[in-house]
């Protein structure tokens, strides 16, 4: 069964003048890591993964053996089918309790559907089902809401229709905006609707 991979991005060495050598070589590197594909090209090493996580090690991987290395923007793949569709994730996220109120209402901001909330002791552990668009960078947020104390752990589960916006005059809701099929723009936070970085395929096994 084939790798279900959510997110991607575009690695080259700016010190190499044929970037598929680089691919090459840098996929190597790289075999066997666990959650990750690599696709090597003229273009440079295409890495795919579940996690932001995942490509973030696999990118300070290179960086110690590729002096030049660059990284592109993150895309998240959408699926396009019937209806329009994207990843959504179970975060789970542990903070101290006085962090409580600006996480959870975080959360919220970014699409996340709050599922359970436990206390122990001055500990919060949250539950929440969030699209993977807007957990991007996620971490570097929790980490200023919680003094640095937070952790965020991740999971896949499944992908499901994105919402249609509906006009502020309570008309007919707007016909589905077609997210581009590559964009490098970067957003502080991603906007609710039509993430920047996204990536279109159709609907089927992982591209």
């Amino acid at each position: 069964m084939s790798e279900t991979y959510l997110i991607r991005a575009l690695v080259t060495d700016s010190a190499e003048p044929f970037q598929l050598s680089f691919a090459r070589a840098a996929a190597d590197s790289l075999a066997g890591m666990e959650g990750l594909g690599c696709e090597a090209s003229g273009n440079g090493l295409l890495l795919r993964a579940v996690t932001e996580m995942t490509l973030e090690d696999a990118a300070r991987q290179l960086s110690a053996r590729f002096t030049g290395l660059r990284v592109g923007p993150l895309e998240v793949i959408f699926q396009e089918g019937p209806e329009f569709k994207e990843p959504y994730m179970l975060a789970e996220v542990t903070v101290p309790e006085f962090s409580l109120g600006n996480v959870t209402a975080d959360l919220s901001a970014r699409r996340g559907q709050i599922t359970e909330v436990t206390v122990k002791g001055d500990r919060v552990r949250i539950q929440a089902e969030a699209p993977l668009a807007q957990l991007l960078g996620y971490r570097n947020s929790l980490a200023a809401m919680s003094d640095g104390e937070g952790t965020v752990e991740m999971v896949f589960i499944e992908y499901r229709p994105v919402p249609r916006p509906t006009p502020p005059n309570g008309s007919e809701p707007m016909a589905a905006r077609r997210a581009p099929s590559r964009s490098s723009v970067r957003l502080p936070r991603p906007p609710i609707y039509w993430p920047p970085r996204t990536v279109i395929i159709p609907t089927g096994p992982s591209i």
